[in-house]
């Protein structure tokens, strides 16, 4: 089946973010503007869904962290034994973790501690053909996910396009405009009282109790869920 846009219908025509905020948001927080606050909350909600997904099957399947998982694909695909100090660098993580993960995945045997050829005080890391036959299965099973549910979501100009947003907000991301500290910004903490007694007004109106199990109440921040877990189908309404 081809990738052509006019011909593939999308599944997804009429779905709204999953995470919305509520109007009286930029009231309470003067500095914040409830668009950006929607971006951003939906961008990391939908980043934590997808990984989740990989990390589910590689722990289900083959009992393997997220961690772990990662730690192979790197050494797998370096090419060459990695010193341990090299793959937590890669990994971002601690030299303690490092060494607790290699200890469990060598006594799985999917990785082995071997001498470094020219440094007596250190020890390289290579991957055995345990665990190599996992990665054989379990990246091409990830990789085709990765295009079933984007290609189920978006069309290839579609892809290319988010590619190029993504692309502007991890520039930005990267500044240290983006790292510095907002400590001024104001709240005005009142006018969340306000809001909750105007939500559960509303929602009192016409609703029975099993009204009220189904629509989630608005939790902190005026951030409100239109759905828990991707196989839900109910959403989740704006109060009101």
């Amino acid at each position: 089946m081809g990738r052509d846009d006019a011909r593939r219908p999308s599944p997804t025509r009429g779905v709204r973010p999953w995470i919305v905020v509520d109007d009286s948001f930029e009231d309470e927080y003067p500095g914040a503007d409830r668009l950006a606050t929607e971006c951003y909350a939906n961008l990391v909600r939908t980043g934590d869904m997808l990984i989740g997904l990989h990390n589910r099957e590689a722990l289900d399947d083959f009992g393997l962290s997220s961690t772990a998982k990662m730690a192979l694909a790197v050494i797998e695909g370096a090419g060459e034994p990695l010193e341990p100090g090299v793959i937590a660098d890669r990994l971002i993580i601690t030299a303690g973790s490092m060494t607790s993960m290699l200890d469990t995945l060598e006594k799985r045997g999917l990785v082995r501690r071997k001498p470094h050829p020219t440094d007596r005080r250190k020890l390289l890391v290579d991957v055995t053909d345990d665990g190599v036959a996992i990665l054989d299965e379990l990246l091409p099973a990830l990789h085709a996910r990765e295009r079933a549910v984007v290609d189920a979501a978006l069309t290839p100009s579609e892809q290319t396009q988010l590619l190029a947003m993504l692309a502007k907000l991890q520039a930005v991301a990267g500044t240290d405009m983006a790292r510095e500290g907002h400590r001024g910004a104001a709240r005005r903490r009142e006018l969340r009282a306000a809001a909750l007694r105007g939500w559960h007004a509303a929602a009192d109106r016409g609703r029975t109790a099993d009204d009220h199990r189904r629509h989630e109440l608005p939790p902190h921040g005026h951030v409100l869920l239109r759905a828990q877990a991707p196989d839900q189908g109910a959403l989740r309404r704006r109060p009101g």
